[in-house]
């Protein structure tokens, strides 16, 4: 008789875990496509195989895009600085004139980081042939969604040492 008990659990075991493997199989091929059809390709890889670079713009565009990434890390890092003295104002009754003036720096560095971006894509746009050119036309929207979803980084704080960034 115990025996029996024995084998019913040991099966119903073993089927419980092939029920939560199918389980996950499932979940994990029946999660939904990325939502902008991007598939694993970063934006750059995008706009090189999209638009059919040759190795020589390909390296013009390496070039533009490490400019502009570096500029625009620096203009987050002052949009970042300025957000903490910005609330660190919180602290201090009757302090809402100088809050002011930051949240106007915050709001001045993120439209030159627009128009910093728009000059970026604009001389993207002219290191391509004519029929690149249409085809960037097509894309534009498309690397711009890509861009958008990719999150800056958290600041130094809020990184866990040695490992990955908190959420």
């Amino acid at each position: 008789m115990k025996l029996d008990k024995v084998k019913i659990l040991s099966i119903l075991v073993v089927l419980l875990i092939c029920i939560n493997l199918a389980t996950l199989a499932g979940v994990w091929m029946m999660r939904p496509p990325n939502p902008h059809g991007f598939g694993a390709m970063s934006p750059k890889e995008f706009i090189i195989t999209k638009l059919e670079f040759t190795d020589e713009q390909a390296e013009a565009f390496e070039l533009l895009r490490k400019s502009h990434f570096d500029t625009i890390q620096k203009l987050r890092e002052q949009i970042r600085s300025e957000k903490e003295e910005m609330y660190a104002g919180l602290k201090t009754k009757g302090n809402e004139a100088a809050a002011y003036d930051h949240l106007a720096k915050v709001i001045a560095c993120e439209e030159q980081a627009e128009k910093i971006t728009f000059e970026h894509f604009r001389q993207v746009r002219e290191l391509c042939n004519d029929q690149q050119k249409q085809h960037f036309d097509a894309i534009i929207n498309q690397v711009i969604k890509m861009v958008g979803l990719q999150a800056p980084p958290p600041p130094h704080e809020l990184r866990q040492p040695g490992g990955p960034p908190l959420p």
